[in-house]
């Protein structure tokens, strides 16, 4: 008569490698949503860095004077200006951006103490810096939240083209 059912040996043998596979189905279930709040916190620091990049992009060509000293060490705070002689011939009005660190913001004052807009929240570090032909470095460093998360740093070079 034939018996239906595992042997001993078969169960000993299957038992550890069904236990195996059930341990990394239950740890990769738990791993998922810290990895999902590490890559939330990466995007969100990288959002921020592209936010301050904006403003820098949209002011610093513009600029015609900058109170930077070219090769001198990088500084936490900017101020550029420009003439805007789009008003006709013979008017000009002069507009200033002043970039400086609150805290942990870059913050943008547009032409008067009024007008003041967070241009970058979460940096570690800013640095603005100028070479000789007018090209403005910006070093900008985030830390993402979370205790694994490495700093994200981003170096960009701006030609400020409205010099004269």
């Amino acid at each position: 008569m034939k018996q239906k059912g595992f042997t001993l040996v078969e169960l000993l043998v299957a038992l550890p490698i069904g236990a195996v596979l059930l341990a990394s189905v239950v740890a990769g279930i738990f791993l998922i949503p810290r990895g999902t709040i590490d890559v939330r916190n990466s995007t969100t620091a990288l959002v921020d860095l592209e936010n301050a990049t904006h403003w820098l992009n949209r002011d610093v060509p513009l600029g015609q004077m900058i109170d930077l000293v070219p090769g001198a060490s990088p500084a936490t705070s900017m101020n550029i200006s420009w003439n805007d002689y789009t008003g006709g011939p013979g008017s000009s009005i002069t507009h200033f951006s002043y970039f400086y660190v609150s805290g942990t913001r870059l913050m943008r004052e547009y032409d008067s103490a009024s007008n003041i807009t967070v241009a970058g929240h979460n940096l570690s570090y800013v640095g603005f810096s100028v070479d000789a032909n007018n090209l403005v470095t910006v070093n900008l460093t985030t830390t993402p939240a979370g205790p694994r998360q490495k700093s994200i740093n981003r170096n960009y070079q701006i030609q400020m083209i409205g010099v004269q």
